[in-house]
């Protein structure tokens, strides 16, 4: 958030305010979802958010009970004790009573669940830049492709050139012309501060989030990967960001 504005005071007065009325406003937004039966669309976006925010609590909290509503019962619970172990390593406290009242209802099976789950589309982007200028070539070269009818679009280059900011800003820009909606992952390949996510792990993530139930998706590694696979038969664009290492 205005990283590119050069001003100590200003970083140091108000940038912090506002990320702090962001992230209370994902958390009311999230507690919306959950309040109204969505679930497994938002298991993706809060593992993200936890792993972004290892100390924030109620993020925790709203990935223990999405994880539940999907089946994951045990995910839920080790996160439980993940987020404990941050907490009493970084501040030497234990959860507070937002994640200990998720660990309670996991524990006790009674997460309310809504009586018919209703369809929801999987919108996963994360928030397209206020201010993108400098890439419009880039851009015009992917609208390009995307009306050369590719299937695939890979973004090239080497770390911190701003390769994932130029894919989300383009899938916000094209997203009206995929109703089915749009998946994210980050898969952190090269981020110092968490280890790689299993693509596996997001395979599955993005399964529940198109709708498949918990319950139906197979345990093994191809099989789940076929499943996958399947699904997103004829889908209509990819794209992703990766870093070069050449």
């Amino acid at each position: 958030m205005l990283g590119n504005v050069a001003s100590e005071s200003l970083h140091r007065d108000f940038v912090p305010a506002l990320v702090e009325e962001r992230l209370d406003a994902l958390e009311r937004r999230i507690d919306a979802d959950l309040a109204r039966g969505v679930a497994a669309e938002l298991v993706p976006e809060l593992r993200a958010l936890t792993n972004q925010h290892r100390l924030r609590e109620v993020f925790w909290a709203q990935l223990m009970l999405a994880l539940h509503r999907t089946g994951q019962q045990a995910d839920a619970l080790a996160a439980y004790q993940e987020v404990a172990v941050v907490l009493d390593g970084q501040l030497g406290v234990t959860p507070g009573p937002r994640l200990r009242e998720a660990q309670q209802q996991v524990l006790a099976g009674d997460v309310p669940e809504p009586a018919s789950q209703p369809h929801h589309v999987p919108r996963q982007l994360p928030t397209a830049l206020p201010h993108f200028v400098g890439r419009e070539p880039e851009l015009e070269r992917l609208d390009a492709v995307l009306g050369a009818g590719q299937l695939v679009v890979v973004i090239n280059g080497s770390g911190g050139i701003g390769k994932t900011s130029l894919a989300v800003q383009w899938a916000h820009r094209i997203a009206g012309r995929f109703q089915d909606g749009q998946l994210y992952s980050d898969l952190r390949g090269f981020d110092p501060t968490g280890a790689p996510v299993n693509p596996i792990s997001t395979a599955r993530d993005f399964l529940l989030a198109l709708g498949v139930p918990a319950d139906e998706i197979p345990a093994g590694t191809e099989a789940m990967l076929d499943s996958y696979r399947s699904l997103l038969s004829g889908a209509g664009c990819w794209c992703c960001s990766t870093t070069s290492v050449t």
